[in-house]
Formats: structure tokens, sequence, C-alpha cells
């Protein structure tokens, strides 16, 4: 019997317990994931920073987001003041409608991957909101089932009184690396990227050789990331389940730094929340 019970003992402390420590954070995560998922409209004030030719730049803007069809309002603070784009998914054949509050002072018509858009980001406009960065996280956590639980850890709770009820989580990902890819067909960054769930920014700092990211070649052999971060740390607020802060790091450091501020779940817009007419936009 003595026996019998000291098996059982090492047994259960061999299993991961819906409320042990060490399954915690990924019980949070895919709360935050589900609750992410269930938002129909959101409003934030986006503060982000991003690695771009070797520096740290960043913008402060107002997004307004409507899923299905995808609709996106964004107004620019800093540092491109009174920059304002609309998107409505199937209309203006899915391109931006954007005001630029500076030369050549007329709207302009562009795709959300021109050239001149894409300059200022590492990400098109229409993945603003949470949706696409949750889905990055999912696919890490499904594509490593057996070691998520050692990849995830709580990290020191902010101590300062505007940090209270915050979680901060790290996904540390021992696997990160740069594998070689052979181009078969005619296809862009974006669209590689999108499938592998990794940045075609990313890809397109580690290929000096590739101009932009419609530039590749049938037979063109490109270095690209496993997955889309070496390490990641996610601020929650823990009553509403949301993202508050995601940074994102490679193999070099900080790659990313997302900030949502004032943000509100499922506000109610009007009618003419994403038309040019609005009063309250300058089209």
């Amino acid at each position: 019997m003595r026996i019998l019970f000291t098996l059982i003992l090492y047994a259960g402390s061999n299993l991961i317990l819906p409320s042990s420590p060490s399954s915690r954070p990924l019980e949070i995560l895919e709360k935050m994931i589900g609750r992410c998922r269930d938002i129909r409209t959101l409003e934030y004030v986006g503060i982000q920073r991003e690695r771009m030719a070797g520096k740290m730049v960043g913008n402060r803007a107002l997004y307004r987001v409507a899923r299905e069809p995808l609709r996106i309002y964004f107004r620019e603070y800093s540092p491109r003041e009174g920059l304002e784009i609309l998107y409505h998914e199937g209309r203006r054949r899915n391109k931006l409608l954007i005001h630029p509050n500076q030369f050549p002072w007329f709207n302009l018509r562009l795709s959300p991957s021109h050239r001149q858009v894409r300059k200022h980001s590492h990400h098109l406009l229409t993945d603003a909101g949470y949706d696409y960065l949750i889905s990055v996280l999912d696919h890490m956590i499904q594509k490593y089932p057996r070691r998520i639980h050692e990849m995830l850890s709580f990290l020191p709770e902010p101590e300062s009184e505007e940090d209270t009820g915050k979680i901060r989580i790290q996904l540390d990902n021992p696997f990160f690396a740069y594998i070689p890819l052979r181009i078969t067909r005619q296809r862009s960054l974006t669209r590689i990227a999108a499938r592998r769930k990794i940045s075609d920014y990313m890809i397109l700092e580690k290929n000096p050789d590739i101009r932009y990211y419609d530039d590749l070649s049938p037979g063109q052999v490109i270095q690209v990331p496993n997955d889309y971060c070496r390490r990641m740390v996610i601020t929650l607020d823990s009553r509403r389940s949301i993202p508050l802060r995601i940074l994102l790091y490679d193999d070099r450091g900080i790659f990313e730094d997302y900030r949502f501020t004032r943000v509100v779940i499922n506000p109610a817009f009007s009618s003419r929340e994403f038309e040019p007419d609005n009063p309250g936009y300058n089209f």
C-alpha cells in the first residue's frame, strides 16, 4: 500500500493541472486570445515603436476598427499630425483613402501595400487591432504544444499605481532561428510571411539584396525566420483580459513594441464612422 501511494504521488507530481502555477500563464493567454476574437468593434490610441534600418521609430495614432467587413479609421497624432486614413473592405477596390494633411494637399487612393504607405511601418494598416498579433501568438502556442509550458513564465509585476491590475507574461522561444527558403514561384514576402506567421519586414531586413517585398524570383534562396520572434512580453489588463502592450524581440534585441491605450471594447460606432463625409474627418 505504501509503495502504491508513493507511485500515485510521483505520477501526480508530473501532471500539469489547470490550477498548477506552470499552466496558469497558458490559461491566461488562451483566455485573452478568446476574448480578443470575440471583439467586434474596437477603439484605441496606439503607440508603436519598430526597428527600421537599425533605429527604433514609431508613431502615436487613434484607431477605430470594425469587423465583417473590415473597416478602419486611422488618425495620426505624431509625428505626422493630422494624417487620416480610411479603409473599407470591398470599397474603393480595397484601397486606402488617405488625407495626408500636407503636400500634395489632396486625397490619395493607394493600396495598403504601396511603398509610400509601408515605408513608415512593419505592417499593413489592415493589420490594425488585436487580430494579427493574437494570431501570431496562437500559432506559436499551437506549434509547440509539448514545450509551451516551459516557454511561458510570469515576469515581476509592475510596482507603480497605474500598473495595478496588470499581468506580464513572457514567451521565451529557444527554437527561433533563420532557415533557407528556395522561392519556387512568383510571390511576395508578405504572402510568404502570412502563410508562415512570420514578419515580412524581418525577412526584408535579413536579406539586404531584396529591395522590396515583391522583389523575388523563382530559384532564389533567401533566409527566413522559422518563428515570428525570439521572445515576446505581453502586458495584460487582468480584468478585461486584453493586451495593453506587446514587446517582440528577435536575435538582435527589440524588434517591435506596441502599446494599446484608451482601449474601448465594442463601441457603438455611428453609421458614418467609416465614411469620408463624416463631419469629424477631413477627407
